[in-house]
């Protein structure tokens, strides 16, 4: 939980950096689409603190925005910029997805082992 913790953590500075440019630039192909990803994003951040605390366990090291490059935050080209929030924004939902599916086949196990 930890590690997905971390995982999470670190799209999230992406995707902040993604969202930051479709506010900022005129051309904002993202612009429907980031708010959910990233409110589900946030979401399973809360869920897995939660799960952390309940286990009697810590998040001792945070992740901090400098996680991202600047050559990554400072893209001159408006293709570049395209082309890195794709890829971020492709990996932030298959993240995701691959989390719920994960968390998911744990609980139906742990649902099945107290029966």
């Amino acid at each position: 939980m930890l590690k997905d913790y971390k995982d999470l953590s670190k799209l999230a500075v992406f995707l902040e950096q993604v969202s930051a440019d479709e506010k900022y630039y005129e051309f904002s192909e993202y612009s429907s689409s980031i708010k959910p990803v990233e409110n589900a994003l946030y979401v399973h951040l809360c869920n897995l603190q939660i799960l952390v605390q309940s286990i009697n366990s810590t998040i001792s090291h945070y992740v901090k925005g400098d996680v991202m490059d600047d050559s990554l935050r400072h893209l001159p080209e408006r293709s570049e910029r395209f082309m890195r929030d794709y890829v971020i924004f492709n990996t932030a939902n298959n993240f995701a997805k691959h989390l719920e599916t994960k968390y998911e086949i744990l609980r139906t196990e742990l649902r099945d082992a107290g029966n």
